[in-house]
Order: structure tokens, then sequence, then C-alpha cells
């Protein structure tokens, strides 16, 4: 009977190190590959509202390059108050939605980015329909701009068809 207790007793203990393991090993593993079906955390980028890109589309920068030759053609202040602002390419970058020029609302920064995943390598922006802009009699060109931690993967749009309302 001895014996047996003493096989058990290891057993029980094999058992317990073997399930520690496996749970070490899960905890560990989940947390080295972001690329499977992770929430990016992003944030509204509101200094760069003074945008104005008169047909839809979506843009992603990830250097320097980019965002000033995208703000020499589309930024819009006519007062010339402010400059486009800087951003830290080497760990952000910036994706930006525009619905193109709209005959008639009231503000133009929209809310429609419901939110961005990693899934198979790739960048998935999940995009709400345009709301209404309101009545008022002057041309806007609606958008959202967001900064996140820079990631070199490709993008892919979900939900609403930019130019569609």
């Amino acid at each position: 009977m001895a014996v047996y207790r003493g096989i058990q007793k290891k057993m029980s203990n094999l058992f317990r190190i073997s399930i520690l393991l496996a749970v070490s090993a899960t905890l560990f593993t989940c947390g080295d590959n972001p690329t499977e079906g992770y929430r990016l955390i992003f944030e509204d980028f509101t200094e760069a509202g003074m945008f104005c890109v008169s047909t839809p589309g979506v843009y992603v920068f990830r250097d320097d390059d980019s965002w000033s030759a995208f703000g020499d053609e589309y930024w819009d202040d006519p007062w010339m108050r402010y400059t486009i602002p800087e951003v830290d390419f080497e760990t952000e970058m910036v994706i930006g939605i525009f619905w193109g020029t709209r005959p008639h609302g009231c503000y133009f920064w929209v809310d429609c980015i419901e939110g961005i995943f990693i899934d198979h390598n790739v960048i998935e922006v999940h995009i709400a329909p345009l709301p209404e802009l309101g009545e008022c009699a002057m041309p806007v060109c609606p958008l959202q701009v967001v900064k996140l931690e820079r990631y070199d993967l490709p993008l892919e749009l979900h939900g609403h068809i930019l130019g569609e309302r």
C-alpha cells in the first residue's frame, strides 16, 4: 500500500507540474504574438483636423516625407495660424479617413472608426457610416485622423464604403 501511495503522489506531482508548464507556456506565447486577433489602441489626432481632401480616401502615414507631402497638398488653414502637426514616426503611424467634399454641413470632424485590429498580419480598420453633418449652408470635408502604435503591415477596410452615405 505504501508503494502505491508513493507512486500516486509522484504522479499527482507530475500532473501538477505539467498543468503549470502548459499554463505558463500559454501565457508566455499569448503576449509574444500580437498579430493574431489583437485590438489596437488609437487616439483621435484632432490637431490634424485642418485637412480638406475633396475626394474620398484612406491614407496611411509611416514617415515624415509622405506626411509632409500630404500636408503640402491638403492642409487648409486660410489664416495660416497652424502648421501640420509633428508625428514621431519611429513609434507611431497615422491613419486618415476622408469622405471628400460634401455640399453642406456644420462640422467636419466625425467619429466613424469603430475599431482597429491586427488579424493575420493585416491592419483592419472598421468604419461606420458617415453621420449627418447638419444643415449649415457651407461645404465641408469630413474626416477622422487617428494616431496609433506603428506597424509595418498592409491595411484593409471593413464596414462602410467611402463615398457612399
